[in-house]
């Protein structure tokens, strides 16, 4: 490649470098004045599926209390003499769907490493993975298949783990977990009858023991299924062998093989003991007055039986017989059970999870309990503490404290379902089972039920929200509205032809939106008059079609509904007759929306996102933020800059969200003279008194700024430049937050005197003749110099015009050195001098210095080189501006 062609290239090359650099810079370093940041989260989801290793339980969480639904959140409980600990939590999410929503079903420990089986709208996935410093950390993630809801992982003999499904039979897939994590799928069986259970979830049970499977299908009027599947020493599959059990029930809702016994219990009626031997099972014990177990746990002769009720029994097992020795019933519906030890570990959803004390009489004793789960269906807050009302009989306390993790301080325990809460001063109101009660908050710390109660709100359940008006309160139970005075008295109802809606209370109007019927064409908010709570009056709806809206929020005359992927505006200055005013696109399913208002902005937290509005023109609403980390289920409450809300497919798991401005800096001047250097000290502001960072994001022109030490600005002007520089800095806080300020240099001119470069200059000429030559002068500040030779030569005459060009003609027949000095003035009378040294010579030496050169030969003096040399040299004036 020619070089100019070089050249050319790499100063394209350069040029787009320095172009992709400036796009990532600003790519990120981004004004950002306002947004949300996750905080923390505090409460855990009903308690569901867990393992146990070497002190740690990973555990996971439901969506509904009583209900199959199941969400992605996990808690990393540590076990010891102290009781249960929380280390952390996470939500579990899949690389290789990213973006898809998983549904964690069962948790295993195998051989130390957790591996954790989820679905998904595509299938199944298997993540394994270990505890590193208290939390989760993922290893491998295994997609198996599609389009089969039914699933659950067991662990079998060394490094082999079985994924059961159901299809169009039983399907068994083997895996193998090695040392590091890594997950492999090996082969797959399908075997058996189809499982058809329409009454439940559970299409079949699994348990493994001594290298084979033992797995039932599930029927409706028939006997189910049942199948050993051995399993060789490397974990592969033998031969399937159905066994046959007279009169079996259809379905089995667990069941766990131990020695030559399958210990099988049918849906929530019944408890069977059969003995496996060959391929047929003989019924030792039957008993269908028992509730249905949903585990079963052994050590010795010992069966732990834990009853979805609450029950837990105690068996003996010997030989032919099987009696049961001791009953325990503990509060809540009992999901898991691990024993551990002389420990049973027992999860009981919204009750959290309860250890147990195994005693050698065959009797257990509760020791320790952890509970801050639940499925949230209120929140109350005042000053710097929070109560949540968790289905079924929760309510859980919280310390919220700005500079500390919330923590909880007590859970008030009922036998009624606490549907919703309100807390004013020192005293709360709660919906218990569709009562009325009123308590001081101090009471219910102490777990003291000395409250009153103050009348029916109506139907109870999960719904049942409390809500403050300006003279009062309205209560929300099912399709009963009630609407209470500041003395607790019930003074009027209203039976709504809807069951479920959100409400909203603002400037003596109640807003509900209804969104119980999802197939109705046109869904509406009802707007009521509340400014008499004895009679409420009805004065509008709003109907919109596509719409199914959420919460909604009131500014002024301003109501922000949000209907199918819009933010819709109505002007209820007459709130008989809204009036539409506008609509903005969100983009975003807004079913479950939960609205707050806060100063000039709009807070819009919907179950894919959360989005900041500028109302400051509450008819013009600007988006300024969007945060796809923070979502919602729909309830949610806030007070000030602090938001919390239930995250979206979740339960019991509140998000603390503030509101986070972002930090600021005053614009900066600084003053300097040129050629010089100073600092200015920055001073920077943040409402939530965040740590920030400054970085540059417009450099100067006329020199170079740093930051020193976060805290001090340092411009350093380049040579000779003066006038006024500006430099763009942004300032940010360490949740994104980020605006930007200016500093405005004054760089003061300094002025330059002429000068010449070098202090000295050396010509040669020969003997009678003359040299000219331009002087170099630097002429920073312009304007017209004069010249003029201030010490003249003694073996020749100098001379020097206006335009700095100076002449030497040396005497006839003068011979070696000379000198002059030539001295240059500009229009300040500033001055700068120059000594010329001369060297005359012959011009027969020089000529022979020339013939000698030409010839090559001969000898050839240093000092003929030197005048050469000197001879050769030229000098230039030049003015710089």
């Amino acid at each position: 490649m020619q070089m100019p062609s070089l050249i050319s290239c790499l100063t394209k090359k350069l040029v787009t470098v320095s172009m992709l650099l400036f796009a990532v810079f600003h790519s990120h370093a981004q004004e950002k004045p306002v947004s949300l940041v996750l905080k923390e989260s505090l409460g855990s989801d009903p308690y569901n599926k867990m393992a146990y290793h070497d002190g740690y339980i990973l555990v996971s969480g439901k969506l509904e209390s009583g209900s199959p639904w199941v969400s992605a959140n996990l808690d990393i409980l540590k076990y010891g003499n102290d009781g249960f600990e929380l280390i952390s939590q996470t939500k579990l999410t899949s690389k290789q769907k990213a973006g898809t929503p998983v549904q964690i079903k069962n948790i295993e420990n195998q051989n130390g490493l957790w591996v954790i089986l989820a679905s998904s709208f595509d299938g199944h996935h298997i993540f394994s993975a270990s505890i590193v410093d208290g939390r989760l950390n993922i290893l491998d993630e295994l997609y198996i298949s599609a389009y089969i809801a039914d699933g659950e992982l067991i662990a079998g003999h060394n490094n082999n783990l079985y994924l059961i499904e159901t299809l169009d039979s039983l399907v068994a897939t083997h895996l193998l977990l090695d040392e590091s994590g890594k997950l492999e799928q090996k082969e797959s069986l399908e075997f058996g009858i189809r499982p058809y259970e329409p009454r439940y979830n559970d299409k079949f049970s699994v348990s493994y023991d001594n290298h084979s499977l033992y797995l039932t299908s599930n029927q409706d009027e028939i006997g189910a299924g049942l199948y050993k599947l051995p399993l060789t020493d490397d974990g592969a599959f033998g031969q399937v062998v159905e066994l046959k059990l007279t009169n079996a029930k259809s379905a089995y809702h667990s069941a766990q093989v131990s020695g030559n016994l399958w210990f099988l219990s049918y849906h929530y009626w019944g408890f069977q003991v059969a003995r496996i031997q060959d391929n047929t099972l003989t019924v030792i014990y039957d008993n269908e007055q028992s509730s249905g177990y949903t585990h079963f746990e052994f050590k010795g002769n010992q069966l732990f039986a834990v009853g979805t009720f609450g029950s837990i029994d105690v068996y003996d097992i010997n030989n032919e017989t099987v009696m049961r020795k001791s009953q325990l019933f503990t509060k809540g519906f009992l999901e898991d059970a691990i024993l551990s030890g002389d420990m049973l570990l027992v999860t009981k959803e919204s009750m959290g999870i309860e250890a147990f004390q195994v005693n050698s009489d065959n009797t257990i004793k509760s020791v320790h309990t952890f509970n801050q789960s639940g499925q949230v269906s209120d929140i109350a807050i005042y000053e710097n503490e929070l109560a949540a009302s968790s289905f079924q009989s929760n309510l859980h306390f919280w310390r919220t404290d700005a500079s500390k993790p919330a923590k909880l301080e007590s859970t008030y325990h009922t036998v009624n379902n606490i549907q919703g809460v309100e807390w004013v001063g020192d005293e709360i109101l709660i919906n218990a089972g569709a009562q009325l009660e009123s308590h001081l908050a101090e009471d219910l710390k102490k777990q003291l039920n000395v409250g009153i109660k103050h009348g029916s709100l109506g139907s109870h359940g999960t719904d049942g929200r409390i809500v403050k008006t300006n003279n009062g309160f309205v209560a929300h139970a099912f399709n009963t509205l009630s609407f209470i005075d500041e003395d607790k008295n019930i003074l009027s109802q209203l039976d709504l032809d809807f069951r479920d809606g959100y409400i909203t209370v603002a400037n003596n109007l109640l807003f509900i939106t209804r969104y119980d019927d999802f197939f109705r064409s046109s869904p509406e908010i009802i707007i009521y008059d509340i400014s008499d709570l004895s009679t409420v009056t009805k004065l509008s709806s709003i109907e919109h079609e596509y719409f199914y809206a959420g919460q909604v929020a009131v500014s002024g005359n301003t109501l922000y509904v949000f209907g199918s992927q819009a933010l819709l505006l109505f002007d209820i200055s007459e709130p008989n007759k809204p009036v539409k005013k506008n609509s903005v696109s969100i983009n975003s399913e807004t079913r479950n929306a939960f609205p707050y208002i806060y100063n000039d902005l709009l807070i819009a937290i919907f179950d894919d996102k959360s989005l900041i509005f500028d109302i400051s023109n509450p008819e013009e609403p600007i988006q300024i933020n969007e945060n796809n980390q923070i979502t919602t289920n729909g309830i949610g409450n806030g007070v000030g800059k602090e938001i919390y809300t239930v995250s979206y497919r979740s339960a019991g798991r509140i998000d603390r969200v503030n509101i986070n401005y972002a930090p600021t800096q005053k614009d900066l001047q600084i003053e300097l003279e040129e050629d010089d250097q100073n600092t200015v000290a920055l001073s920077p502001a943040d409402a939530e008194n965040d740590a920030v960072n400054f970085s540059i994001a417009v450099g100067p022109e006329k020199g170079r700024v740093s930051i020193q030490d976060n805290n001090t600005l340092l411009y350093e002007g380049a040579a000779n430049q003066n006038g006024t520089d500006n430099v763009k800095l942004l300032i940010q806080d360490a949740y994104g937050g980020a605006s930007y300020f200016s500093l405005v240099v004054n760089i003061l001119p300094v002025y330059d005197a002429p000068s010449f470069k070098g202090d000295a200059e050396n010509i040669s000429v020969i003997s009678g003749e003359s040299h000219s030559s331009t002087l170099d002068v630097v002429n920073v500040d312009g304007g017209k110099l004069q010249f003029e030779i201030t010490e003249q030569a003694t073996n020749g005459t100098a001379t020097i015009n206006a335009q700095g060009v100076l002449t030497y003609t040396a005497n006839v027949s003068s011979l070696g050195a000379d000198k002059f000095v030539v001295t240059v003035t500009d229009e300040t009378g500033a001055k700068a001098s120059k000594t010329i040294n001369v060297m005359t010579i012959e011009k027969s030496a020089a000529t022979q210095a020339s013939n000698n050169a030409d010839s090559g030969g001969g000898s050839f003096s240093l000092f003929s080189l030197c005048i050469l040399l000197i001879s050769g040299a030229r000098r230039r004036y030049c003015s710089v501006h």
